[in-house]
């Protein structure tokens, strides 16, 4: 058997869920123990690992269901400051906080490194032609910015830093959107009434050698901003 136990287990799980349907309920965690033979620290862990994955989803006093499928929407990876450019404004940032600390499970997981390695956070408010536009929280691997100057992001794209201070190429990713509203901090940063609709953006993203790069939380204003998506036409039908 390849890999640990607790490998395995995340493997049987996934297959599991895949054979279900979107909003069926799987088994209580007592039944999953005795069928899988293993602790419930085990069992709980790897659920909590689809859970983060967004494949299954935990409803506390009720059970675990197979999530139901989001409507997604491509779009090319770039930069805020790249993304102001083309819309034509000029693009600005205010940094909110920095720390470096330890990655943890979730972040560890998004980054694909060990939970113990640090990680740099900056959070960010972004702004367009002086207006706040988003609020931004970033985290990156420290071993892959050391020294990084941090004021210089005020102004300066994170992925020109990135090119041109330590020759990391950020060549993909994958996106998530997701409707939610402004709570009393974001809102009062953002400069829009408590509970305002926004746009909640989680991006991981990769270099040329497939090491991913950082991860990003945005909540962007719902009445200020939307996405452009670049669509590709469907295959041609063969006969």
């Amino acid at each position: 058997m390849a890999g640990t136990k607790g490998e395995f287990l995340r493997q049987e799980l996934h297959q599991l869920v895949e054979a279900m349907s979107p909003g069926e309920q799987i088994a209580p965690e007592r039944e999953l123990m005795v069928r899988y033979d293993v602790a419930r620290e085990t069992l709980r862990r790897a659920l909590d690992e689809l859970a983060a994955e967004g494949v299954i989803e935990r409803r506390a006093g009720v059970g675990t269901f197979v999530s139901r499928p989001k409507l997604t929407q491509a779009v090319r990876v770039r930069s805020f400051t790249q993304d102001m450019a083309e819309r034509h404004m000029s693009s600005a940032s205010r940094i909110i906080r920095h720390s470096v600390a330890v990655a943890g499970a979730v972040l560890g997981q998004a980054l694909r490194i060990s939970p113990g390695d640090r990680v740099l956070s900056i959070e960010r408010l972004r702004l367009a032609d002086g207006e706040p536009m988003a609020l931004e929280s970033l985290s990156i691997p420290a071993a892959l910015v050391p020294d990084l100057d941090i004021v210089s992001l005020r102004s300066r794209s994170l992925y020109e830093t990135l090119a041109s201070d330590y020759g990391i190429s950020i060549e993909g990713g994958t996106q998530t959107i997701e409707a939610t509203v402004a709570d009393e901090e974001e809102s009062r940063l953002l400069r829009v009434p408590l509970l305002s609709p926004a746009l909640l953006i989680e991006r991981v993203t990769w270099d040329q050698n497939e090491r991913r790069i950082e991860f990003v939380r945005s909540r962007y204003r719902g009445d200020r901003y939307k996405f452009q998506v670049d669509l590709a036409g469907a295959p041609a039908a063969h006969s």
